[in-house]
């Protein structure tokens, strides 16, 4: 009604997208961050279509949001308008400082973890809070905790073909080159759409 067209594609290895291996829907993509910087090349190149009036807006989010400030820099004619909506530009690694989380993600990989995604810890203690949770309320009203841990585990089932573990090892030590570059001062300083 606004007179857009939208054109939306997934990165390779995301949720169910497609993945180098098409049975693995749990393994986190391990492509570097330029090889998808291409495949957006490509599809705007390719699939967007390049005779129209309209302004070209960009719009991404996340690691999307990552790719799309370096498609930025890379093809800063492309574009009119960028939305980038929490794009990754570092990872929390809360306690460690930086270098030493590289250093294990370099040494998981190493020794043969690369292919493993990182511990959940925080998953593991929402768990013991839930269960902590539902101990209180079956004592207080066991017919809504019945109801409750029915509807949740249905709602899991539906999401388990889509569920992807956290990104791999490998995965974290491939994308820190891309993110030490978005650390040096002039990084963003060539980035001319608004």
């Amino acid at each position: 009604e606004r007179g857009f067209e939208v054109y939306a594609m997934d990165w390779i290895g995301q949720g169910l997208s497609d993945r180098e291996n098409p049975h693995d829907v749990t393994d986190s993509n391990d492509r570097l961050m330029t090889r998808h910087m291409n495949d957006l090349h490509k599809f705007v190149s390719e699939v967007v279509p390049s005779n129209t009036t309209h302004p070209l807006y960009l719009a991404s989010h996340s690691m999307g949001g990552h790719i799309g400030m370096m498609y930025l820099k890379a093809h800063p004619e492309t574009f009119d308008r960028a939305v980038l909506a929490a794009p990754l530009i570092d990872l929390n690694t809360n306690v460690l400082p930086r270098t030493a989380f590289k250093g294990i993600a370099h040494a998981a990989t190493a020794i043969g973890l690369g292919d493993h995604p990182l511990p959940n810890w925080r998953s593991l203690l929402n768990r013991a809070s839930a269960v902590s949770d539902n101990m209180r309320e079956l004592s207080a009203e066991p017919e809504k905790l019945t109801l409750t841990q029915a509807a949740f585990e249905k709602v899991r089932q539906l999401l388990k073909p889509v569920e992807v573990d956290l990104p791999t090892w490998n995965w974290i030590r491939r994308i820190y080159p891309s993110l030490d570059k978005m650390h040096r001062q002039d990084y963003f300083a060539d980035i001319k759409t608004p």
